[in-house]
């Protein structure tokens, strides 16, 4: 009777096991997959050595000659660099020297505002990016406005 019941403590044991971890997998994949639980990567950036990245406007990262992913709230100044920014649906600004902007989420956009600078940019058509600017947002065709086409365009504040 010892045997059959320290054998059944240790099925019960294995079993309690295997649903802990099946019910950690489930909520891991949940997690990952809901963007509200991390501050998931919104693209990436890359540019030239003054180029500085933020997180807090006080304290600022030198952007190297490598790539960082850019993330909710981030602040970027190209400085006397050029700084390139590809967003995760494929849209592309590229900011030249004293360019400022600043990445935020809104609902289902991204909104980059661009306080001063030049922007050269190209936005997916079926892009929720849209560029904020003291004149006005542009924002892709898809959403309402802006241009259908695959160009280019370049803006100026």
């Amino acid at each position: 009777m010892f045997a059959s019941g320290a054998g059944r403590r240790s099925r019960i044991g294995c079993t309690v096991a295997v649903l802990l971890l099946v019910a950690m997998a489930a909520f891991t994949s949940e997690a990952i997959a809901g963007a509200s639980r991390f501050n998931r990567p919104l693209g990436e950036i890359r540019g030239t050595s003054p180029a500085q990245v933020s997180f807090d406007g006080k304290s600022w990262i030198s952007l190297g000659s490598g790539t960082l992913p850019v993330f909710d709230k981030m602040l970027i100044r190209a400085r006397s660099g050029i700084v390139a920014l590809t967003l995760s649906d494929g849209s592309r600004l590229e900011a030249s020297p004293t360019t400022e902007l600043a990445i935020a989420v809104m609902g289902p956009s991204t909104i980059v505002r661009m306080a001063e600078g030049n922007v050269l940019f190209r936005l997916r058509p079926a892009s929720s990016v849209r560029l904020s600017m003291p004149g006005g947002v542009i924002q892709s065709a898809a959403a309402g406005m802006g241009r259908s086409d695959h160009n280019a365009i370049a803006t100026r504040v």
